[in-house]
């Protein structure tokens, strides 16, 4: 394990921060320095955060959620409609193989 330095630590930070607020992806500004990640992540985080407020975007989290959940429900409702046939006339492209 590396020894905590509080200056390497900081102007890696500045750094991130500085390439985030340009547009650089999160990914991208955390490889940068990747012994760093675990700690940068949540300064990162909260940086997006903190300017998604300033600029008024709405924090998408609950929005997709919200999608998340009624992808699923349709997909599980996709899945009880089936029968053993339409299974098999999907996988034939449509054509029904016992005729």
């Amino acid at each position: 394990m590396s020894r905590w330095r509080p200056r390497e630590a900081g102007e890696a930070l500045d750094e991130a921060l500085s390439r985030l607020m340009c547009g650089e992806s999160l990914q991208v500004c955390l490889s940068t320095h990747p012994e760093m990640a675990g700690e940068l992540l949540p300064f990162l985080l909260l940086a997006q955060r903190l300017r998604a407020l300033a600029f008024g975007m709405p924090d998408p989290t609950p929005i997709l959620a919200v999608g998340r959940v009624r992808f699923l429900q349709a997909a599980s409702s996709l899945r009880t409609r089936r029968t053993p046939d339409s299974r098999q006339s999907l996988r034939l492209g449509g054509e029904d193989s016992r005729s």
